[in-house]
């Protein structure tokens, strides 16, 4: 296990920029991927992000990715999971995308292949073909489709941030972890943006946040009618741990690497030893600890931008050596 801590830091000159593309082909399953490149990026070699949970590809998640494109010098592609999304050029008419009865039954299995799979499509589309290089940063359910992915096609490397399925869990569990994201964890969420202006970066707002208008778009989105039920989907498919997933991806990868923030309330020190041990010998865990200076480490550290800068810092090193000789600590 390593610990690493973040600390407040000058703001950076951030060079890199970034496209939204609205992927709707015929079969209606129309969501959002991000494109955001650095200056000069390394060719054929680019980071998948997919977002968590109900979160949507907003100006707030698009911060985070051109930290993480102009710190590790690759592309940086975002894509929403499938059936929750949002087009802020015009919100009020957005609405649930069809997604098939196939693909949500198997995502609430605990099978997110088939949604990743969704994902992949829209990805290849919007790119004109898939990066030869591929690296998966997965955030709290994101990571569920960055490990579904890997299970997919190969990848290079694979980086589970605040995974919230380490362990399989039961109705009650998963019932417990709900609250805790909607109260403590949300609440963490919503100190690190303002910690984020008191710092000098941009007070970029989660889009549901950032006015009563978009408060209300956001409440009529998320009625089970329209983009609720994908939601809850993905959220019931959670009772399966990561491992069923991992235990699918290519040969080529031995390691997985997942950071938790050291007071999370939703990703613990236990629950990633169960899935270090359950996963072995196939695959290593490697795990990473993340301390904040003054704040608390919660699930959503990495909507602080020092900590996203230090991940992103992190995430290029370990991507240039090869993961045997990533030290420890």
């Amino acid at each position: 296990m390593r610990t690493v801590r973040s600390l407040p830091r000058p703001r950076p000159s951030i060079e890199a920029r970034s496209t939204v593309t609205r992927w709707i082909p015929a079969s209606r399953h129309g969501f959002n991927v991000s494109v955001t490149s650095p200056k000069a990026p390394e060719r054929a070699s680019a980071i998948v992000f997919p977002m968590p949970y109900d979160y949507r590809i907003d100006r707030l998640a698009l911060d985070r990715m051109e930290i993480l494109a102009a710190r590790t010098n690759r592309t940086v592609v975002g894509v929403e999971s499938p059936g929750i999304t949002l087009d802020e050029a015009d919100p009020v008419s957005a609405s649930a995308s069809s997604v098939r009865a196939d693909v949500l039954l198997a995502q609430i299995g605990g099978d997110y292949r088939p949604a990743a799979s969704l994902q992949l499509s829209a990805i290849d589309d919007v790119l004109g073909g898939l990066p030869t290089e591929l690296h998966l940063v997965g955030e709290s359910l994101g990571a569920q489709f960055s490990a579904a992915i890997a299970g997919l096609i190969p990848c290079r490397s694979l980086t589970l941030v605040e995974p919230t399925n380490c362990v399989d869990r039961g109705w009650r569990g998963l019932l417990r972890q709900g609250k805790l994201l909607r109260t403590i964890e949300e609440s963490r969420r919503d100190q690190y943006v303002a910690v984020n202006a008191q710092r000098g970066w941009p007070p970029t707002l989660p889009f549901e946040k950032s006015g009563s208008h978009a408060a209300a778009v956001d409440r009529r989105l998320k009625r089970f009618r329209h983009q609720g039920k994908y939601a809850l989907a993905s959220a019931l498919g959670m009772r399966k741990s990561l491992a069923s997933s991992l235990e699918r991806v290519d040969a080529g990868l031995d390691v997985v690497r997942v950071w938790r923030g050291i007071d999370s309330t939703v990703c613990l020190a236990a629950d990633v030893a169960v899935l270090s041990a359950r996963m072995a010998p196939r695959l290593r865990v490697e795990e990473t600890v993340m301390v904040l200076d003054g704040l608390p480490a919660g699930h959503h550290f990495l909507t602080e931008m020092d900590a996203m800068m230090l991940f992103a810092d992190t995430l290029a090193g370990d991507i240039r050596h090869p993961p045997e000789t990533v030290a420890s600590s």
